[in-house]
């Protein structure tokens, strides 16, 4: 049996790899992922997302968390008195009109998996939420999201390879 991402190399990833229409390595700093790794069966991972639940379709996003780092970013909400919904949209650069946050999404993989590590890449953004929660946009220019913690890329992850664990508000 293979393993997830076995047949793509780091090389190729940062070259000319495409996922759904886009270069994934171009999301991380420096537009290429530092590493490739392989994570085996049982390891934690977590997200901020729109969605509750992990797609019952069977299709899931590529973009996670090490599992480990969730409790010092909760660590670091506390320091700053933010949510963690506020800190993971700053530091892995998610843009509004991208995706609520609303949901603390953690899971653990049942398959090893290779997934590709990086810093994430800023981003600059024109949307912001207004004081009502909707998303508008923003006369500002210079709005900017740092991006800069270590993210994991999985691309083609199913639910065959990951179980979720649990869900709840990431606005807390």
């Amino acid at each position: 049996m293979s393993i997830l991402n076995e047949e793509i190399p780091l090389q190729q990833f940062n070259s000319d790899y495409t996922y759904k229409g886009n270069r994934l390595a171009s999301f991380f700093r420096s537009g290429r992922a530092e590493s490739r790794k392989l994570l085996p069966a049982g390891t934690p991972l977590w997200k901020c997302t729109s969605f509750g639940l992990l797609n019952p379709r069977g299709n899931i996003t590529e973009w996670w968390v090490d599992g480990n780092l969730l409790a010092p970013a909760r660590d670091a909400c506390t320091r700053l008195h933010c949510t963690l919904q506020e800190f993971a949209r700053a530091r892995y650069a998610v843009s509004y009109d991208w995706n609520s946050m609303d949901n603390l999404l953690e899971a653990r993989l049942i398959q090893p998996v290779y997934a590709f590590i990086g810093e994430t890449r800023g981003v600059s953004s024109h949307f912001e939420r207004d004081k009502s929660g909707n998303v508008t946009t923003t006369p500002l220019d210079n709005v900017r999201l740092i991006g800069g913690n270590a993210q994991y890329c999985i691309p083609n992850l199913t639910t065959a390879h990951i179980v979720e664990i649990s869900s709840r508000s990431a606005r807390a």
